[in-house]
């Protein structure tokens, strides 16, 4: 009879297991389970193994579970002839070439694919990153990604939406400030953003909208790779893969005198670009379909799927807010649509295209365009090309 040998645990943090452990380090692994499985001959041809994020695993009724696991596939394995396990047994295995922390980028079109592998590669460098990209593409889940495949994976991701805080609290934000700076600042002053990220990584969201005096204390950082606390007389080094983001063409803004060149040069020392929504094909379809699996386990509800009709409506769409605009139509099929299945009736306005429905007007293009940025009128101002106060005057004369 074939049958397993004794169960092999061991703790991966256990400096004698060092080396063996060396490649799951950083993944959330603490302790492997091993099982070898002999023929008669004394023969190891099959082995269990596990591994497992639980330090429990090591305990005594867990590794008696798996030698009673391990046995049973012993016994399977004795009831098939040597011979139907070798035809069985595939003759090469497909390994998934998807790098760890981009698993869950949806998209299989070859725009994505190759965004992925461009991205893949540069994560393995130190260079500063920009990654550029219209709004709701996903520029925040590809920093993630380069983050959990690069050297600073076992630091922190720090996130700053430069775009989020107001000018006045954002240098104390990025570089933090000692006791007495300021009035009304915390006792014992506080660690800014970029300590905060010391050996990890740093993503500067909303890069574009840095005042000029900020673009010149963060190009100090990117060079020297330190930072001075305000109120503080002495630089602090600081070791931080510096990841930015923006969805404004920085280049016009450097001919504009918005943005500094040599700021730009130091940020994009690889840029990576997101495509938008539009130029990715059948992965609208796949990305609706899982918003829909999702909030359907969410919440408990029969999963709901796009009729034909509305396919092909989703996929003449130019969804100009991206994958953001995508979510937000979801939700709402999800909730509202009668049914299982979205009819081409159940879809909002603007998606209707001239050839089988009305054109859509000015009012609820705007109408919609403020759903799906959710009521972020500088956001809404920079896709559309106009300042706030055009936009402000444009929906004020609509009625909005």
């Amino acid at each position: 009879m074939i049958k397993s040998k004794g169960i092999i645990a061991f703790n991966i943090a256990d400096l004698s297991f060092q080396s063996m452990g060396q490649d799951l380090v950083g993944q959330g692994i603490t302790a492997i389970l091993y099982a070898p499985i002999e023929n008669q001959a004394g023969e190891i041809i099959a082995a269990l193994t596990g591994l497992t994020s639980d330090e429990f695993a090591l305990s005594l009724a867990t590794a008696g579970t798996f030698k009673c696991a391990s046995d049973h596939l012993g016994i399977i394995l004795s009831n098939r002839p040597l011979d139907m396990l070798l035809e069985a047994a595939p003759q090469s295995v497909q390994v998934s070439t998807v790098p760890k922390g981009f698993e869950h980028i949806i998209g299989s079109s070859e725009v994505i694919q190759e965004t992925i592998r461009h991205a893949s590669v540069a994560a393995k460098y130190d260079f500063p990153i920009l990654i550029t990209g219209e709004t709701g593409t996903g520029k925040e889940l590809f920093a993630k990604a380069i983050h959990q495949f690069g050297p600073a994976s076992k630091g922190p991701f720090i996130v700053v939406n430069s775009a989020a805080i107001p000018a006045n609290l954002l240098e104390s934000e990025l570089f933090g400030y000692t006791e007495g700076a300021f009035t009304g600042g915390l006792k014992g002053g506080k660690r800014g953003k970029f300590l905060l990220a010391d050996e990890g990584t740093i993503f500067l969201d909303e890069i574009g909208e840095l005042s000029s005096e900020l673009q010149a204390k963060l190009l100090r950082v990117v060079q020297e790779q330190e930072v001075e606390p305000l109120g503080s007389c002495k630089p602090i080094p600081v070791h931080v893969q510096i990841i930015s983001a923006t969805h404004r063409d920085l280049k016009a803004m450097v001919q504009r005198g918005e943005f500094r060149e040599d700021l730009l040069y130091r940020l994009n020392a690889i840029e990576i670009a997101i495509p938008p929504l539009r130029k990715r094909g059948m992965d609208i379809l796949d990305f609706a379909q899982n918003m829909l699996s999702f909030l359907a386990r969410t919440h408990g509800a029969p999963v709901k799927v796009l009729s034909p009709e509305a396919r092909v409506q989703f996929l003449k769409y130019s969804w100009p807010g991206n994958v953001r605009q995508l979510q937000n139509v979801i939700n709402r099929l999800f909730v509202f649509a009668e049914g299982q299945v979205i009819q081409s009736r159940d879809l909002p306005p603007e998606l209707y295209t001239k050839a089988g429905h009305e054109a859509v007007t000015e009012h609820q293009k705007l109408e919609h365009l403020l759903i799906e940025f959710d009521g972020n009128k500088t956001a809404l101002a920079h896709y559309l090309g106009i300042t706030r106060t055009g936009l402000w005057k444009k929906l004020k004369r609509l009625g909005l």
